[in-house]
């Protein structure tokens, strides 16, 4: 896929993040300053009403940076900075319990978001950009084993009139492994880094429709539900992050001496 090509998916995929991170911050802001606002799910729950208050406050501004492509690389840094001890205590707990699956999906979530802000923060630098593409290639493998092992509970996230949702299940965790494999053999084989963008692209667009087909229905279902918001805030940030990932793998791709 040429460089060009992925101008578009880019741009649209940074205004998408942007968003991801506005709705994120504004979500975590009112939980802790506004009564009866749902509380946040996963990793964002361990948050104190004061540190939720100030990460959402950060991620509002850094969401806001973004969409205004004012001071990117500094948008990207504060999102990294209020991921950060997250991720630390995220991945804590699984040290502490690693046949857990629970916490594995939430953390390579976080995880995510995280590369993405890094590939932010570091602008043109392709080193930030590898780092960030090894991350996500081991976060994939953990998403298509957890739907390879249990897609009947995958298929329970799914409304019910979308048809063969088990298959659907199986057809993402395929997705993921070969993403997963463009990412991790990138820096050896040259076929698998000129794909690398193309699998992001196409990743970018599967979270799109899993917000759309999936999270959409989900919070309309249960508007009150905390957890659904932040499910549906998750899925709308990595389809842009993705788009933004692309972007960057192809001005790696582009370099001759990009590893």
């Amino acid at each position: 896929m040429k460089l060009d090509q992925l101008k578009a998916p880019s741009t649209a995929g940074r205004f998408i993040f942007a968003a991801g991170m506005v709705l994120f911050g504004s979500h975590l802001f009112l939980h802790a300053t506004v009564a009866g606002i749902g509380p946040t799910a996963g990793a964002w729950a361990m948050l104190s009403l004061w540190q939720s208050s100030l990460s959402g406050l950060a991620l509002v501004a850094a969401g806001s940076g973004l969409a205004a492509r004012w001071k990117i690389r500094w948008a990207g840094a504060l999102v990294m900075l209020v991921l950060t001890p997250i991720l630390v205590v995220q991945f804590s707990r699984l040290a502490a319990n690693v046949h857990n699956p629970g916490p594995w999906g939430g953390s390579c979530e976080i995880l995510g978001l995280f590369c993405v802000a890094l590939v932010l923060a570091g602008g043109e630098s392709g080193r930030t950009t590898a780092v960030a593409r090894t991350l996500l290639g081991l976060a994939f493998i953990e998403f298509a084993s957890q739907h390879f092992l249990y897609p009947r509970f995958v298929a329970l996230f799914m409304p019910a009139w979308i048809p063969m949702r088990q298959v659907w299940a199986y057809a993402a965790a395929v997705s993921w492994c070969l993403a997963a494999l463009c990412f991790l053999a990138a820096p050896f084989v040259p076929l698998a880094r000129r794909l690398a963008p193309l699998a992001a692209t196409l990743l970018g667009g599967m979270w799109g429709i899993f917000f759309l087909s999936v999270h959409l229905f989900r919070i309309a279902h249960a508007p009150s539900d905390g957890t659904e918001w932040s499910a549906g805030f998750m899925a709308l940030s990595w389809c842009g992050g993705m788009w933004i990932v692309a972007g960057a793998l192809a001005r790696k791709a582009a370099t001759p001496s990009a590893h």
